[in-house]
C-alpha cells in the first residue's frame, strides 16, 4: 500500500460476565478475550506488537468495574441481569470513531475520558430511561445515533479538511466476545450498522467488520430463559433490551463469523444463542462455558493445573488462526513476548488427551448431532464416577469448597438417575393420606436426595423424554465404555460448571468484603448460622490483625464524605469519594482470610440454602445450585 495510504485496523474485545482483565490476570484467570487482545497489534505498543495503523480496545465484562461508565465496583444486577451492556456496546462505537480520528490526527483522541463518560450517561438518560410511549426504545436509539453520527462525522470531516493524509481506503473492524460479551459483540454489529445509517461508510470512508469471533454466546439479559422453564413467565427468553436484535441475522456489514460453542454446558441459566448471517461457521467444542472462552484459574476443581494444560487453550489457538487468516493483525507465537507466549502455550499432555477424545466420537453431521455425540461421551464419564467422585484424582487435588461442590452435586445426580430409572419403569405408586389426597413422594423435603426438576418429574410420573432415554441407554448399555486415554480429557481438563455455579451465597472476594462492611452496622444474629459464623471468624481475625478494621473504617469514612458532598451539591466530590468506598482487590482479599490464610466465610453447603437463598430462586431450586442437573439438555436459540 502506498505510503500516503493507510488502512485502519481496529480490534474490539468484549469480555464475559464477571470477567475483568485487571482483576483476573494476576491470578491467571483471564479469558481468551484478554489473550487475543494482548496479541492484537496497537499503535501504542512496541516491537512486533507495534503498528501505526492498528488499534485495540478491551471492554470488561458486565458486573465488573468499568470506569468509563463510572461503574466503580462489582454489581449483582450486572452479573445476574446483564445491566451495563448498553454502555459497553456504545463505548465500542466511540472507540471506532476515536481510532479513525487518531489515525490522521497524530494520535490525538477524539474525546477525553470525561467526554466519553458524558456520552455514555447521555445515552442512558435519553434512551434507556426515557419512557416516552410514543417513541419506543429502538426508535429513540435510531434518533440518538443519527445525532451522534452527524456530530462525529462533522468532527472527522473537519479534521480531514485540515490534514488530508494519509488516505484511508478501508476501515477494518474485528470484534471478539465471550459469554454476554459475545452477545455484546453481536449487538455492536447492529449498533454500528445503525450508526452508519446502513451505508457502510464512516465520514465517507469505507468500513467493514471483517471478522466476528465469538466464544459461547449467552444472553440471559433481563429475565433469563430459566424463568420460562420454572415459572408461568413463558415469554422469558433472556433477549431483552440490548440483546433483542441478536435473534435476527447479522447485518451485511459483517463479512465472516466464527462461533465456538461449549458442547458440555448444561446450566439452565446459560442457553446458547446461535448465529445466522453470511459466512458463519459454528463449531461445538468439548468443555463447558469457561472451558471454551477461558476464565478458570489453573487448578480449579483440580483440573488443568497449569495454563498450558487448560482445555481453553485449544479454542484460543483455533480462534487466533481463524482471525489471522481473515486479516486480523494478531502477532504470531514467535513474535509474542514471553508472558504472552505463556498465555498461548499448550502442553503435550493436553494435546494427547484432546486428540484421543476427538478420535473416540463421530463429530460429524449437524450441530445437534455433534452436541449429542459430545454428551454421549460425557455420560459415559459420569457413569464411571457416579457415587465415587471423591476418588476422582482431580477432585482429590481440588480445594475443600470445590470438593464439597463436586461430591454433593454428584450425589444429587445419583438420586436423579434413580428417579429416572423408576420413571422409565412406570414410576413409584402414588400414596394417599387419610383424606384420600395424593401425596408428593419426593419434591417436598427431599431436596438433599435429588435435583428439584427430577423430584417434580418423579412426582408427576412423567414419561422420560428422548434426551433422558439417551442417558439411560448410555448408563444401561454402554456402561462407561471408553478407553482410559479417551476419557482423560473429561477427567483432567473439562470442568463441572453445574457443581460450581451458585445462585446464592457469597462467591467473590468483593462480595464478601462488601457484606462485612454491611455487618458493621447490622451484624447477623446467632439464628443466622452461616452468616454469624462468618462474622465471628472475622472478629477473631481482626483481633489478630487490626489492619482489617482499619480498611472497613476507611470505607465508612468515605461513605460519610459522599453523603456530605451530596448535601452540599459538590458532585465532583461525590464521584471522588464513591471511588474510595470501593474495595481494591488487595483490600478485598485481605478481608476474606485470616492471618493463617484460612477463609473468613465458612464452607458453603446446600444445607445453608434456607438461610442464604432468595425466595425468587425457589422456583428453580431448593438448594444453592441450579435444580436442573445433568439430565437437562442445553437450550439453544436460533435466529
Amino acid at each position: 500500500m502506498p505510503s500516503c495510504q493507510s488502512m485502519v485496523r481496529i480490534g474490539l474485545f468484549f469480555d464475559g460476565t464477571n470477567n475483568n482483565r485487571d482483576r483476573d490476570e494476576p491470578l491467571k484467570g483471564h479469558t481468551n478475550i484478554v489473550k487475543l487482545f494482548k496479541a492484537h497489534k496497537d499503535v501504542d505498543e512496541r516491537k512486533f506488537l507495534g503498528d501505526l495503523d492498528s488499534f485495540r480496545f478491551y471492554i470488561p465484562g458486565v458486573g465488573t468495574r468499568f470506569p468509563e461508565n463510572q461503574e466503580w465496583s462489582e454489581t449483582q444486577d450486572g452479573k445476574a441481569m446483564g445491566k451495563g451492556g448498553q454502555a459497553r456496546i456504545l463505548y465500542g462505537i466511540l472507540c471506532v470513531y476515536d481510532a479513525v480520528y487518531r489515525a490522521f490526527n497524530e494520535g490525538s483522541p477524539l474525546y477525553d475520558k470525561k467526554q466519553i463518560t458524558a456520552k455514555l450517561k447521555s445515552y442512558t438518560r435519553d434512551v434507556e430511561h426515557n419512557y416516552d410511549k410514543e417513541y419506543p426504545e429502538q426508535v429513540r436509539r435510531q434518533q440518538w445515533f443519527t445525532q451522534l453520527r452527524d456530530e462525529l462525522n462533522d468532527r472527522l470531516q473537519t479534521a480531514r479538511d485540515l490534514i488530508r493524509q494519509p488516505h484511508i481506503p478501508l476501515i477494518r473492524v474485528a470484534v471478539f466476545g465471550f459469554s454476554r460479551g459475545a452477545i455484546q459483540a453481536r449487538s455492536f454489529c447492529y449498533w454500528l450498522d445503525a450508526a452508519l445509517g446502513g451505508k457502510n461508510t464512516l465520514a465517507g470512508m469505507p468500513i467493514e467488520i471483517n471478522f466476528l469471533g465469538l466464544f459461547d454466546s449467552v444472553a440471559s439479559v433481563g429475565l433469563a430463559h430459566s424463568a420460562a422453564k420454572t415459572t408461568p413467565l413463558f415469554f422469558a427468553d433472556g433477549h431483552f433490551s440490548w440483546a433483542a436484535e441478536t435473534l435476527k441475522p447479522l447485518p451485511s456489514l459483517v463479512k465472516q463469523t466464527v462461533h465456538y460453542i461449549a458442547a458440555h454446558e448444561q446450566r439452565m441459566n446459560f442457553p446458547i444463542t446461535r448465529v445466522k448471517g453470511q459466512n458463519v461457521v459454528e463449531v461445538p467444542y468439548p468443555g463447558v462455558h469457561s472451558d471454551v472462552g477461558g476464565g478458570y484459574c489453573p487448578g480449579t476443581q483440580g483440573r488443568g493445573m497449569r495454563m498450558d494444560q487448560m482445555i481453553c487453550q485449544v479454542p484460543l489457538l483455533h480462534m487466533h488462526k481463524a482471525a489471522r487468516l481473515a486479516g486480523v493483525p494478531l502477532v504470531t507465537y514467535r513474535q509474542m513476548p514471553p508472558d504472552l507466549q505463556a498465555d498461548y502455550a499448550l502442553s503435550p499432555e493436553l494435546a494427547t488427551n484432546w486428540n484421543a477424545y476427538m478420535a473416540a466420537g463421530d463429530f460429524t453431521g449437524t450441530y445437534e448431532d455433534q452436541r449429542r455425540e459430545h454428551m454421549r461421551l460425557y455420560y459415559r464419564f459420569r457413569y464411571r464416577w457416579i457415587g465415587r467422585m471423591a476418588q476422582l484424582p482431580a477432585c482429590q487435588r481440588a480445594t475443600r469448597q470445590e470438593q464439597q461442590d463436586m461430591i454433593s452435586y454428584d450425589w444429587l445426580f445419583k438420586g436423579d438417575m434413580q428417579l429416572l430409572t423408576e420413571r422409565a419403569n412406570g414410576g413409584r405408586p402414588w400414596q394417599r393420606d387419610d383424606g384420600n389426597q395424593i401425596i408428593a413422594l419426593h419434591a417436598v423435603g427431599n431436596e438433599h436426595l435429588a435435583n428439584q426438576l427430577q423430584l417434580l418429574r418423579a412426582d408427576l410420573r412423567a414419561t422420560p423424554d428422548d434426551w433422558e432415554m439417551m442417558v439411560l441407554h448410555e448408563f444401561e448399555h454402554q456402561k462407561g465404555r471408553l478407553r482410559p486415554e479417551e476419557i482423560a480429557l473429561l477427567e483432567e481438563q473439562v470442568h463441572d460448571s453445574l457443581a460450581g455455579f451458585y445462585l446464592a451465597g457469597y462467591q467473590t472476594a468483593q462480595e464478601k468484603a462488601e457484606q462485612l462492611r454491611e455487618w458493621q452496622s447490622a451484624p447477623p444474629s446467632p439464628n443466622e448460622r452461616y452468616r454469624y459464623q462468618a462474622w465471628q471468624n472475622f472478629q477473631r481475625a481482626k483481633a489478630a490483625n487490626p489492619a482489617l478494621q482499619d480498611v472497613l473504617d476507611s470505607k465508612a469514612a468515605a461513605a460519610k464524605q459522599v453523603q456530605s458532598a451530596r448535601v452540599t451539591g459538590r458532585m465532583d466530590q461525590v464521584d471522588f469519594y464513591q471511588r474510595r468506598i470501593v474495595f481494591t482487590d488487595e483490600e478485598a482479599n485481605l478481608l476474606t482470610q485470616d492471618a493463617h490464610g484460612q477463609p473468613i466465610f465458612p464452607l458453603l453447603k446446600d444445607s445453608d440454602a434456607r438461610e442464604l437463598r432468595s425466595s425468587l430462586i425457589t422456583t428453580q431450586t431448593m438448594t444453592l445450585r441450579e435444580g436442573g442437573g445433568y439430565l437437562v439438555p442445553r437450550h439453544a436459540f436460533s435466529p
